[in-house]
């Protein structure tokens, strides 16, 4: 499956996803994170901008917002955190293409060890339906196969969605 195709399940996936109703983004979220409240401007584009629509640069400035949504919130913006990492090597700018934000995704799909982590995880993980998660298994078949020198890593996130899918879980 190409970047391409992926990209385009994952919208298909998610297009029914609706932005949440008492908004949190994810500048709301990264402000959160730093003990903070977010600025008027900061709270304007988590009411305006589109999931799609935010830049890499606005991506990366809240790459932790994924681990501060409400699951709602995580609900909507996952899909956009997936395809940014997909698109990093159509990125111009090196410094940009190098920053974590590319993993954030990864990172907000693992599975936790920790008791109380996992119950946190399963309010968000909760909401996917089927479609979600085969677009997420996707995801990550893609993400093993661009990246093989973590593949004990991924084998054991695929393993994890896979056991979902089937409700396992």
């Amino acid at each position: 499956m190409t970047h391409i195709q992926l990209i385009t399940q994952i919208k298909a996936a998610f297009a029914e996803v609706p932005k949440p109703y008492n908004h949190f983004g994810i500048y709301t979220a990264r402000a959160h994170d730093e003990y903070e409240e977010p600025t008027p401007e900061e709270q304007e584009w988590d009411r305006t901008l589109d999931r799609y629509d935010l830049t890499p640069q606005q991506m990366q400035d809240c790459y932790t917002a994924l681990d501060f949504l409400e699951p709602a919130g995580f609900h909507y913006y996952l899909p956009a955190y997936m395809i940014l990492a997909l698109q990093k090597d159509n990125i111009k700018d090196k410094a940009l293409r190098d920053l974590i934000v590319f993993d954030s995704a990864d990172f907000a799909l693992t599975p936790a060890s920790d008791a109380d982590l996992r119950a946190y995880q399963e309010k968000r993980f909760g909401r996917l339906n089927g479609d979600q998660i085969q677009a997420i298994l996707q995801y990550f078949r893609s993400r093993l196969a661009s990246r093989s020198w973590n593949r004990k890593y991924y084998a054991e996130v695929i393993a994890y969605w896979e056991k979902r899918k089937e409700g396992d879980q």
